[in-house]
């Protein structure tokens, strides 16, 4: 039998306290997946949400809405950098 994967976005987060949200929802378990659009939250919101989701166990997205090939670019090259790809 198929299960269902809860997916919260970056989108459903209050802009400033993306990390607090973040990790209330990793600590209480309410999302299989958590994804994050660079666009939103920016470069630094997450560098510091993307270690925690890594070494939590729940997956993670991290993806763009195609705003430049220079934007997607920079957002797989931090991705892979960060070592996010299973």
């Amino acid at each position: 039998m198929a299960t269902i994967q809860i997916l919260i976005g970056t989108a459903c987060l209050q802009k400033d306290l993306w990390e607090l949200e973040v990790q209330v929802i990793v600590q209480e378990s309410l999302a299989d997946i958590i994804s994050s659009k660079v666009a939103k939250v920016k470069v630094l919101g997450d560098l510091e949400i993307i270690p925690f989701v890594k070494y939590s166990g729940i997956n993670m997205t991290i993806g763009g809405m195609v705003e430049t090939r220079l934007a997607m670019g920079f957002t797989g090259h931090l991705a892979a950098g960060l070592g996010c790809f299973k």
